[in-house]
């Protein structure tokens, strides 16, 4: 939600992979620098920019942006559990962890859960509330 938060956007970039890699990510942080703009700022401009990328890495950059402008655009009308489980089922995180059958994976998709879960009840409870 905060555009300017450059640490989660570098989290989220290319998790699950999409595509974007380290050299592209590098791209954006020196442009990012260089013009005293957000990483946020560069990705939805990526287009116009002289970021030295190809057609298809272009692509995927516009692609993630439409997808962190749609969750964003769901804030209003949507419960923070139904915007947690879209973003979930969209970015296709469950899916991954789920086929990945590491420790990690399974742990990392138990949290998932649980946040998920917990949001839930969170969103419950304020609606009581009201």
């Amino acid at each position: 939600m905060n555009a300017k938060d450059d640490e989660s956007l570098r989290r989220i970039l290319n998790y699950p992979p999409r595509g974007i890699g380290d050299t592209t990510f590098d791209k954006i942080t020196s442009l990012a620098l260089e013009t005293e703009k957000s990483f946020w700022e560069v990705i939805i401009n990526a287009s116009s920019l002289d970021l030295g990328l190809n057609k298809g890495t272009l692509a995927r950059l516009a692609g993630f942006a439409a997808l962190i402008q749609d969750f964003r655009s769901r804030v209003d009308e949507y419960s923070a559990y139904e915007i947690a489980m879209h973003i979930a089922s969209v970015t296709g995180i469950l899916k991954e962890l789920h086929n990945d059958k590491s420790p990690e994976a399974l742990s990392r998709h138990e949290n998932i859960e649980a946040l998920n879960k917990s949001i839930g009840e969170f969103v419950i409870q304020i609606r009581m509330k009201d």
